[in-house]
Protein backbone atom coordinates (compact mmCIF):
# COMPACT_ATOMS: atom_id res chain seq x y z
CA UNK A 1 0.00 0.00 0.00
CA UNK A 2 2.83 2.02 0.41
CA UNK A 3 4.58 1.56 -2.45
CA UNK A 4 1.69 2.14 -4.22
CA UNK A 5 1.11 5.89 -2.71
CA UNK A 6 3.94 7.23 -4.87
CA UNK A 7 2.70 5.98 -8.09
CA UNK A 8 -0.52 6.99 -7.57
CA UNK A 9 0.80 10.70 -6.40
CA UNK A 10 2.99 10.81 -9.86
CA UNK A 11 0.26 9.58 -12.18
CA UNK A 12 -2.48 12.45 -10.26
CA UNK A 13 0.06 15.16 -10.59
CA UNK A 14 1.00 14.22 -14.37
CA UNK A 15 -2.70 14.45 -15.13
CA UNK A 16 -3.18 17.67 -13.56
CA UNK A 17 -0.22 19.05 -15.24
CA UNK A 18 -1.50 17.59 -18.71
CA UNK A 19 -4.90 19.54 -17.45
CA UNK A 20 -2.84 22.53 -16.60
CA UNK A 21 -0.86 22.72 -20.39
CA UNK A 22 -4.48 22.46 -22.26
CA UNK A 23 -6.60 24.33 -20.42
CA UNK A 24 -4.21 27.34 -20.25
CA UNK A 25 -1.98 28.58 -22.93
CA UNK A 26 0.27 31.97 -22.80
CA UNK A 27 -2.20 33.70 -25.55
CA UNK A 28 -4.94 32.27 -24.03
CA UNK A 29 -6.01 31.28 -27.62
CA UNK A 30 -8.25 27.78 -27.79
CA UNK A 31 -8.55 26.66 -31.90
CA UNK A 32 -10.85 25.23 -33.52
CA UNK A 33 -9.58 23.23 -36.28
CA UNK A 34 -7.09 25.13 -38.54
CA UNK A 35 -8.11 28.46 -37.17
CA UNK A 36 -7.75 29.84 -33.62
CA UNK A 37 -10.84 31.63 -31.91
CA UNK A 38 -8.99 34.18 -30.32
CA UNK A 39 -6.88 35.42 -33.44
CA UNK A 40 -7.40 38.98 -34.10
CA UNK A 41 -7.57 38.89 -37.51
CA UNK A 42 -9.71 40.14 -40.40
CA UNK A 43 -8.69 37.08 -42.12
CA UNK A 44 -9.99 34.81 -39.30
CA UNK A 45 -13.29 36.36 -39.27
CA UNK A 46 -13.20 36.28 -42.51
CA UNK A 47 -12.76 32.69 -42.64
CA UNK A 48 -15.49 32.21 -40.01
CA UNK A 49 -17.91 33.91 -42.05
CA UNK A 50 -17.60 31.47 -45.39
CA UNK A 51 -17.81 28.53 -42.79
CA UNK A 52 -20.62 30.00 -41.91
CA UNK A 53 -19.93 30.38 -37.72
CA UNK A 54 -21.42 33.86 -37.97
CA UNK A 55 -21.04 34.26 -34.13
CA UNK A 56 -17.64 33.32 -33.74
CA UNK A 57 -16.72 35.78 -37.07
CA UNK A 58 -18.60 38.55 -35.11
CA UNK A 59 -16.28 38.16 -32.02
CA UNK A 60 -13.01 38.43 -34.28
CA UNK A 61 -14.01 41.48 -36.12
CA UNK A 62 -15.29 42.91 -32.57
CA UNK A 63 -11.68 41.82 -31.05
CA UNK A 64 -10.21 43.85 -34.17
CA UNK A 65 -12.18 46.86 -33.47
CA UNK A 66 -10.62 46.81 -29.74
CA UNK A 67 -7.03 46.92 -31.65
CA UNK A 68 -8.32 49.38 -34.42
CA UNK A 69 -11.07 51.37 -33.69
CA UNK A 70 -11.44 52.37 -37.49
CA UNK A 71 -11.04 49.78 -38.96
CA UNK A 72 -13.74 49.85 -42.06
CA UNK A 73 -13.42 46.31 -42.65
CA UNK A 74 -13.89 45.18 -39.80
CA UNK A 75 -16.94 46.96 -39.39
CA UNK A 76 -18.42 45.26 -43.12
CA UNK A 77 -17.03 42.00 -41.86
CA UNK A 78 -19.65 42.80 -38.40
CA UNK A 79 -22.13 43.61 -41.39
CA UNK A 80 -21.97 40.76 -43.18
CA UNK A 81 -21.91 38.54 -40.77
CA UNK A 82 -25.46 40.42 -38.99
CA UNK A 83 -26.45 40.10 -42.02
CA UNK A 84 -26.02 36.23 -42.23
CA UNK A 85 -27.70 35.98 -39.01
CA UNK A 86 -30.86 37.93 -40.12
CA UNK A 87 -30.06 40.78 -37.72
CA UNK A 88 -30.90 43.48 -40.55
CA UNK A 89 -30.73 46.59 -37.93
CA UNK A 90 -27.13 46.14 -37.14
CA UNK A 91 -26.06 45.09 -40.66
CA UNK A 92 -27.26 48.40 -41.79
CA UNK A 93 -26.02 50.14 -39.01
CA UNK A 94 -22.14 48.53 -39.90
CA UNK A 95 -22.34 49.04 -43.24
CA UNK A 96 -23.04 52.85 -42.84
CA UNK A 97 -20.31 53.12 -40.07
CA UNK A 98 -18.27 51.37 -42.80
CA UNK A 99 -18.77 53.64 -45.20
CA UNK A 100 -18.76 56.92 -42.83
CA UNK A 101 -15.36 55.32 -42.29
CA UNK A 102 -13.92 54.47 -45.84
CA UNK A 103 -15.97 56.64 -48.69
CA UNK A 104 -13.73 56.02 -50.98
CA UNK A 105 -13.97 52.24 -51.06
CA UNK A 106 -16.09 50.66 -54.06
CA UNK A 107 -16.30 47.23 -52.04
CA UNK A 108 -18.70 48.51 -49.16
CA UNK A 109 -20.89 50.34 -51.77
CA UNK A 110 -21.73 47.11 -53.89
CA UNK A 111 -22.16 45.26 -50.68
CA UNK A 112 -24.23 47.53 -48.90
CA UNK A 113 -26.02 48.56 -52.03
CA UNK A 114 -26.84 44.31 -52.05
CA UNK A 115 -28.08 44.40 -48.73
CA UNK A 116 -30.73 47.04 -49.58
CA UNK A 117 -32.10 44.93 -52.09
CA UNK A 118 -32.33 41.98 -50.55
CA UNK A 119 -34.01 43.81 -48.09
CA UNK A 120 -36.49 45.33 -50.83
CA UNK A 121 -34.75 49.08 -50.20
CA UNK A 122 -34.54 49.40 -54.41
CA UNK A 123 -34.83 52.84 -53.63
CA UNK A 124 -32.36 53.00 -51.23
CA UNK A 125 -29.82 51.15 -53.05
CA UNK A 126 -30.21 53.54 -55.85
CA UNK A 127 -29.51 56.27 -53.62
CA UNK A 128 -26.29 54.78 -52.42
CA UNK A 129 -24.92 53.99 -55.95
CA UNK A 130 -25.68 57.67 -57.14
CA UNK A 131 -23.70 58.64 -54.29
CA UNK A 132 -20.77 55.96 -55.02
CA UNK A 133 -20.70 57.31 -58.42
CA UNK A 134 -20.26 61.16 -56.93
CA UNK A 135 -17.23 59.64 -54.83
CA UNK A 136 -15.79 57.62 -56.88
CA UNK A 137 -16.17 59.11 -60.35
CA UNK A 138 -13.78 56.13 -62.39
CA UNK A 139 -15.05 53.67 -60.70
CA UNK A 140 -17.19 50.99 -62.61
CA UNK A 141 -20.43 49.93 -60.90
CA UNK A 142 -21.12 46.47 -60.88
CA UNK A 143 -25.44 46.27 -60.85
CA UNK A 144 -26.79 44.01 -59.46
CA UNK A 145 -29.09 41.63 -61.19
CA UNK A 146 -32.95 42.76 -60.35
CA UNK A 147 -34.72 41.22 -58.04
CA UNK A 148 -36.98 37.96 -59.02
CA UNK A 149 -40.39 39.04 -60.01
CA UNK A 150 -42.94 36.80 -58.45
CA UNK A 151 -45.71 35.93 -60.92
CA UNK A 152 -49.38 35.95 -59.31
CA UNK A 153 -52.26 34.51 -61.04
CA UNK A 154 -54.96 36.52 -62.11
CA UNK A 155 -57.91 37.56 -59.77
CA UNK A 156 -61.09 36.48 -60.83
CA UNK A 157 -63.89 38.79 -60.16
CA UNK A 158 -67.64 37.13 -59.39
CA UNK A 159 -70.65 39.18 -59.43
CA UNK A 160 -72.84 38.67 -56.50
CA UNK A 161 -76.39 39.34 -56.15
CA UNK A 162 -77.83 41.84 -53.30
Amino acid sequence: MAAARPLLLAVTMLGLLNGCGESRSLSGIRPVGDLAVGQTSIAAGNVLVERGQYGLAIAAYRRVLRVDPASSTAREGLAIAYEMLGRADLADRYYQEALALAPHNPRIYQNFSAFLRAQRRDADAVRLMADMRIALPDTEVVSAPPPPRVETAPVEVVATEP
